[in-house]
């Protein structure tokens, strides 16, 4: 997994929990969480190959991924923004998903999915077979590396 272009929060922002979040992304994630590799690609999982995207992870996930296989811990979370790759590559949706307690979905990885369209509502939160059909494929944990 390549980590090149990323950036550091500071430390407090660095560990805040997504955990505590209810419903939707959480608070200041932008600033919390740290962008992993260089640039935007191509999100072909998603849409069939609509929208080019850029993945931040938290700290919990940024220690597993770096880990040789580490499985992600309870809190782990990876937030994926889309951005139209026709027009004027406008926002797409930002998608999250996070690790649970054992229990939550133990079929799936114990994963929870966030989806929030372009216009900042939240269109899902919870278990998702939609999410759970591919990343329950995916070669680590149930994410993609990203280069």
């Amino acid at each position: 997994m390549s980590t090149g272009g990323r950036t550091t929060p500071p430390a407090a922002a660095r560990d805040a929990s997504v955990e505590k979040v209810e419903g939707g992304l959480p608070p200041g994630w932008r600033g919390a969480f740290t962008q992993i590799g260089a640039a935007r690609f191509p999100s072909l999982g998603h849409a069939a190959g609509r929208w080019s995207a850029s993945v931040w992870a938290n700290a919990a996930a940024r220690e597993a991924i770096e880990a040789p296989d580490a499985s992600l811990p309870v809190g782990a979370a990876f937030v994926q923004e889309h951005f139209e790759l026709a027009g004027d590559g406008g926002a797409g949706p930002v998608m999250m998903m996070e690790k649970r307690a054992p229990g939550f979905d133990p079929d799936h990885g114990d994963m929870r999915w966030v989806v929030v369209t372009a216009s900042g509502e939240t269109a899902h939160d919870g278990p998702a077979p939609s999410c759970s059909g591919c990343h329950d494929d995916a070669p680590r944990d149930r994410y993609f590396p990203i280069h």
